[in-house]
């Protein structure tokens, strides 16, 4: 017959167990969200690379037309 100290002992344990697997879900949930992020940040990367290819491409062909051209008239004038 069990006594009282292995019910709590058993109820404790239970306990454990519970706070482990919450625990192991956050930590997979979040190992996703992580990878997630990552993927998201290196797409931002390739696209922060490729606007600077272009804008380099744009002044290497287009810088010196926009210096020799005449400047805006401004509202005043």
């Amino acid at each position: 017959m069990f006594n009282w100290g292995d019910i709590a002992a058993q109820r404790e344990r239970y306990g454990d167990l519970v706070r482990e697997v919450e625990q192991d879900r956050l930590v997979h949930q979040l190992s996703k969200r992580e990878t997630s992020d990552y993927l998201y940040l290196r797409l931002l990367a390739w696209l922060g690379h490729v606007l600077i290819a272009a804008g380099k491409h744009l002044q290497e062909h287009y810088g010196d037309a926009v210096r020799i051209s005449k400047p805006l008239a401004s509202p005043g004038q």
